[in-house]
C-alpha cells in the first residue's frame, strides 16, 4: 500500500501516482487528483474557474468495490446522470459521506446499514465521464456540492482516524471555501474575492429557491390532504382550481353620458318653434279672401310680428 503518511493525493501533479486502496482490490493510476485543475469539464468549485470535488482512480469497468475493514454507515443511493451517473453515498458512522461516482450498478439498497466486507458496487463510466474509473469524494455528513474535503486518507487507509494523517474533526473543520490565496496588495485578490461573493449569492439564492419550492409543495399537499378528508377525489379538486383561475370579477355596468347640447342646438330649436305650422284651419269655399285681423290670424307668429298694425 502507498505510503499514506507522505501521500497526498491533493492537486493535479498526481496524475498517474498508483495506489492501492481497500475498497477495491489491484493497484490503480490516479487519473485526476483533488482540488484546483485547469481541465475545463470541471465547474467551479471553493473560489477557483475549476475544481475537482474527488480523486479519480483508474480502475477497469466490472471492478467489485466493498465496505473496508473497521467502517460501519449507511447506503444512499444517488442518480446524477449529468454528472456522477450512477453514484453511492456511504453515509459513515463516524460523520463523514463518501460519494462512490460513475458505477454500473449498486449492490445495495438505500437506507441499508453497511459493515465491513459488504459488496457495494461495481465500477464503470456512466454520468460525466471519459472512460472506467472510480469517482471517490469525501464530504462532511449531509453536505451538499461544493462542501468536499481532501480524499486522500478515507481512500488510501479506509479510515482516517486510525493514521492520524487528516483526522475526522480535521476533515468536517476543513469543509468550509478555500481562503484567498493572494495577498491583499496582489490584483488578483480583488477578483478572486468578487468571483467567491458572486458564487455565496448563487447558492443562497438557490438555497432560497428551495426553500420557497418547499413551501409551495407543502401547501399543495395540505389542500390535497385537505380534499382527500371530505371524500373528495382529484377530479373534484381540479374542476375547483380550474374555477378559481378562470373566474372573472363581474365589470360594473357604465353609465353612458347624457349627450351635451350645445348654445347653437338650443337657439336651433327656438327657431324651429317659433317657424312651426299654424293650427289645421277648416277649409274654405268660394268666396271673399279674407282681410285685415282675419288674414293675419292665420299667418305664423314671426310674420304677424312683421305686419304693422291695420295693415292687410
Amino acid at each position: 500500500m502507498t505510503d499514506v503518511a507522505t501521500v497526498s493525493l491533493s492537486g493535479q501533479q498526481v496524475v498517474g501516482t498508483r495506489v492501492t486502496t481497500p475498497w477495491l482490490p489491484g493497484t490503480w493510476e490516479i487519473t485526476q487528483g483533488w482540488g484546483v485543475t485547469d481541465y475545463g469539464g470541471e465547474p467551479e468549485g471553493h473560489g477557483y474557474a475549476h475544481w475537482h470535488a474527488g480523486a479519480d482512480v483508474g480502475v477497469d469497468c466490472g471492478t467489485l468495490l466493498s465496505m473496508p475493514a473497521g467502517l460501519s454507515g449507511t447506503a444512499r443511493t444517488m442518480d446524477n446522470p449529468g454528472g456522477y451517473g450512477t453514484a453511492l453515498v456511504v453515509e459513515l458512522d463516524s460523520g463523514i459521506d463518501v460519494v462512490l461516482g460513475h458505477l454500473r450498478q449498486r449492490l445495495v439498497a438505500n437506507g441499508q446499514q453497511l459493515r465491513p466486507g459488504d459488496s457495494l458496487a461495481i465500477t464503470n463510466n456512466t454520468g460525466n465521464s471519459t472512460g472506467c474509473h472510480l469517482h471517490f469524494e469525501v464530504r462532511p455528513h449531509g453536505g451538499r456540492y461544493g462542501t468536499d474535503v481532501d480524499p486522500t486518507a478515507l481512500l488510501l487507509s479506509g479510515t482516517s482516524a486510525a493514521t492520524g494523517v487528516i483526522p475526522d474533526a480535521q476533515l468536517l473543520a476543513s469543509s468550509g471555501p478555500a481562503a484567498n490565496p493572494y495577498g491583499p496588495l496582489d490584483p488578483r485578490s480583488i477578483a478572486w474575492e468578487l468571483q467567491h461573493g458572486l458564487q455565496a449569492g448563487l447558492n443562497a439564492a438557490v438555497d432560497t429557491g428551495q426553500i420557497a419550492l418547499g413551501s409551495v409543495m407543502l401547501l399543495a399537499g395540505l389542500v390535497v390532504t385537505g380534499y382527500g378528508l371530505r371524500g373528495r377525489d382529484a377530479a373534484a379538486l381540479a374542476r375547483d382550481t380550474r374555477r378559481v383561475v378562470t373566474r372573472r370579477r363581474a365589470q360594473p355596468q357604465r353609465r353612458r353620458p347624457a349627450p351635451q347640447v350645445t348654445g347653437a342646438e338650443r337657439t336651433r330649436v327656438r327657431l324651429n318653434l317659433q317657424r312651426g305650422l299654424p293650427p289645421a284651419q277648416p277649409a274654405r269655399g268660394p268666396g271673399p279672401t279674407p282681410s285685415g285681423p282675419a288674414r293675419r290670424a292665420g299667418l305664423p307668429r314671426a310674420r304677424q310680428l312683421a305686419l304693422p298694425p291695420g295693415r292687410p
